[in-house]
């Protein structure tokens, strides 16, 4: 695998204009009256919000796949000029310097992963020998 640089001080400043410049375009679709747009950006925010953190706090530590995490919002429903550069400059940041091609053949992308810090831990599976131990223990105190 290609090796990744995260460039944690520019995606810290990515995340906090994407944020700017979304909260921008919530204000200006209220006051046109768009509640739709208003409600896409709302719920961008909602899914962002934890992955903007984690930048802004230069706390992402790998590269991270937003175009297959937000692309259909961020480019269907929110793909305006006035929002465009700031999310494909977010989104080439947050390949951590690796080419597209190179970032599709890693995990982060093929697996779409989350951010470690916001995946679900590994549910816990004991050791054959720790099974083993549990299904004698279990015979035991049964009395079979």
């Amino acid at each position: 695998m290609a090796k990744f640089v995260m460039q944690k001080e520019e995606l810290a400043q990515a995340a906090l204009k994407l944020r700017e410049v979304l909260h921008e375009a919530r204000d200006g679709f209220k006051k046109r009256g768009f509640p739709i747009s208003v409600a896409d950006v709302d719920y961008a925010l909602e899914l962002l919000n934890p992955i903007l953190d984690l930048c802004i706090a230069k706390e992402l530590e790998e590269p991270f796949d937003f175009i297959g995490y937000m692309g259909r919002i961020m480019g269907d429903h929110l793909g305006f000029p006035n929002i465009r550069p700031y999310w494909w400059n977010l989104c080439d940041l947050g390949r951590g310097g690796l080419t597209e091609e190179d970032f599709w053949m890693t995990d982060f992308s093929r697996l779409r992963l989350m951010p470690k810090q916001l995946r679900p831990p590994p549910e816990y599976q004991p050791s054959e020998a720790e099974q083993e131990k549990i299904k004698n223990d279990l015979i035991f105190k049964s009395g079979g």
